[in-house]
């Protein structure tokens, strides 16, 4: 006669044996006349209560989306230096390049990049050589100035395949912007100036003659209007 491989059918209030110890719940139908008792009935209300609160909670992280000013911190490599920067804000928004003063970093831009702004706008945020996180090379070693401090920032635009974007200069960012707006002016599609000087003479550099930058409507060159924005 073959095994049979079934459970005995329990009676009421017997013990099973051989079976789940945590719930005594069988999926067999023949163990239909069994009832758990009171305490394993709690532990699983209770392990079901834990289950729902975790399921909720995922859910809800699944669904919230990301602040408009959530922030990341990344550094590229520039020149052979470590070039640090912030961002916020969509990749495919339009970007607006916030170059710092002096003496700061991009630090004094945080709250600029956590606000609505970045809801709509790709804000970078760079630290230039010798301040903030980027490398601070040695001065017998690198030349400090706005010419080569425009060329390395100008650098880190071209890594981040940024080909269009606003400047936004505060102070030491003046001279640094208005010479990348002159390299390359039809990259540039507006100019925010914050209290930013043009120190077209001085013991660091100069922009060598006069300097004009011209403002540009439409996407390249010789297209659009041209009107100086500064003497």
């Amino acid at each position: 006669m073959p095994a049979d491989n079934n459970p005995p059918v329990s009676k009421p209030g017997a013990r099973m044996r051989g079976w789940c110890t945590v719930c005594k719940v069988c999926p067999s139908a023949r163990l239909s006349s069994w009832r758990p008792s009171s305490r394993s009935n709690n532990a699983y209300i209770h392990s079901m209560k834990r289950a729902s609160v975790i399921l909720i909670g995922v859910f809800l992280i699944m669904n919230i989306p990301s602040a408009p000013g959530e922030v990341s911190y990344r550094t590229v490599r520039v020149a052979d230096l470590d070039i640090f920067y912030r961002e916020a804000g969509p990749k495919d928004g339009p970007t607006i390049l916030l170059l710092h003063g002096l003496p700061s970093s991009s630090r004094m831009y945080q709250r600029l990049l956590e606000s609505d702004l970045a809801s709509q706008y790709r804000l970078i945020a760079p630290d230039y050589p010798g301040f903030g996180h980027s490398s601070w090379p040695d001065h017998k070693s690198f030349a400090y100035t706005f010419d080569h401090l425009a060329k390395i920032i100008e650098d880190l635009t071209e890594q981040l395949q940024l080909d269009r974007y606003t400047l936004f200069m505060q102070d030491y960012g003046g001279p640094v912007g208005f010479r990348m707006a002159l390299a390359h002016p039809e990259r540039v599609q507006a100019m925010i100036i914050q209290n930013a000087g043009l120190a077209r003479r001085g013991p660091i550099s100069s922009l060598g003659g006069s300097a004009v930058i011209l403002a540009r409507q439409g996407g390249s060159r010789g297209r659009g209007a041209k009107q100086p924005v500064v003497p």
